[in-house]
């Protein structure tokens, strides 16, 4: 991906190395060298710029990478700050530029995606200004806007119903792109579909581990035996990939943590209000699993099985709509079967964190089974 003009007029003019103030670290030394490198950016008209202050970014974090928030500082008061947001692959110890370590492949992942979002049919992302998948055993490094300086906020708490709607809306439309390029075959797409696959052997194990842990958990024991038995019967047929209809390239961590908006919408809410943001889990699987995550944590502490059924009817309509209207060539119906019937593994796939956030897991495990997610 090309740098944008106003990124490549930057850094290479310096009249002298600019100041800059950073917490003393790899991460921060790594991003200093970068960005005054004369081989990332080219002869453009000069502008002077003398500072350079990084932070560890505590808006835009990421459990698998380091993320750095970057503000380089003109001399000129008439021109403005420049703000941008860098992500690096995490390293155990600090090394030199030189003797780089493995990297972790997460980051390489979402690098990857960078190169094929020019694809999608809606603007659901930030703006990305550099993008470097770390080729030949160098370190890969994302560099994108930060959306707080155009007026997008981080989702930081529980989601009202309004908003949690807004999030189905965004997740329909990147589910709904991803299968449009599956299905129209786009080389470039098709190939990073083949590299985000992970073999079924390694999905059955990873399964089988995730069962296993949830049936000797307390919350077996509290259920009764018929639905006990159901919920058994229908863990062999997921942890066998029976349950398999229409699989695609997932988020793998859709949370509200990753998702962005505009908290002074006026005119009615559009697409281009919201962002979604951090790839590092990106893999082909069942939409299920992100459909699951942001719907099971941000539902409310509701008991009652007949409400908690009616908020998941309501949020399966708003995410099948956009749907759609994204991609109508693509059966939504097949998409609605794929997520009901695999909602019990986005409930498997939580984090201890996430799972001990919900206090209702009793009726939320009825209310599956009444919408028919363990038939």
């Amino acid at each position: 991906m090309d740098l944008e003009t106003t990124w490549s007029e930057l850094f290479k003019s310096f009249e002298s190395e600019p100041e800059f103030k950073c917490i003393d670290c790899y991460s921060c030394r790594f991003v200093k060298n970068l960005l005054l490198s004369k081989e990332l950016f080219t002869d453009s008209e000069i502008q002077q710029y003398n500072r350079i202050n990084v932070e560890h970014s505590t808006l835009y974090r990421s459990s698998g990478n380091i993320v750095l928030h970057v503000v380089i500082s003109s001399k000129c008061r008439q021109k403005n700050d420049v703000h941008c947001i860098v992500k690096l692959a995490k390293k155990e110890e600090p090394v030199s530029l030189l003797e780089l370590r493995k990297i972790d492949s997460s980051l390489k992942w979402e690098a990857l995606l960078c190169n094929v979002m020019h694809l999608f049919s809606d603007d659901i992302f930030p703006k990305f200004h550099f993008v470097d998948v770390g080729e030949n055993n160098n370190q890969p490094i994302i560099i994108l806007e930060d959306l707080t300086k155009r007026g997008y906020k981080p989702l930081k708490y529980k989601l009202s119903e309004q908003y949690l709607e807004r999030c189905m809306i965004l997740l329909a439309v990147f589910h709904a792109n991803t299968f449009r390029l599956q299905k129209k075959n786009d080389v470039l797409f098709s190939t990073l579909c083949e590299l985000w696959k992970r073999n079924d052997e390694y999905i059955i194990k990873q399964r089988k581990e995730q069962i296993r842990a949830f049936l000797e958990s307390s919350i077996m024991t509290t259920l009764d035996d018929t639905l006990k038995k159901r919920i058994k019967q229908k863990l062999k047929k997921v942890e066998c990939l029976k349950t398999e209809i229409a699989s695609t390239i997932i988020h793998g961590c859709f949370t509200r943590s990753k998702v962005f908006m505009k908290d002074d919408i006026k005119y009615g809410f559009g697409i281009g209000d919201i962002k979604l943001i951090d790839f590092d889990a990106i893999q082909y699987d069942s939409p299920s699993i992100d459909f699951g995550r942001i719907f099971l944590t941000n539902l409310p502490n509701e008991d009652n099985v007949s409400k908690l059924e009616r908020y998941f009817c309501s949020m399966m309509d708003a995410y099948l709509e956009r749907f759609k209207c994204t991609y109508p060539e693509m059966n939504s119906t097949l998409v609605k079967q794929e997520i009901i019937h695999n909602l019990i593994l986005s409930y498997i796939n939580l984090s201890y964190l996430e799972k001990g956030a919900i206090s209702n897991h009793i009726s939320i495990l009825h209310m599956f089974n009444k919408i028919g997610s363990f038939d």
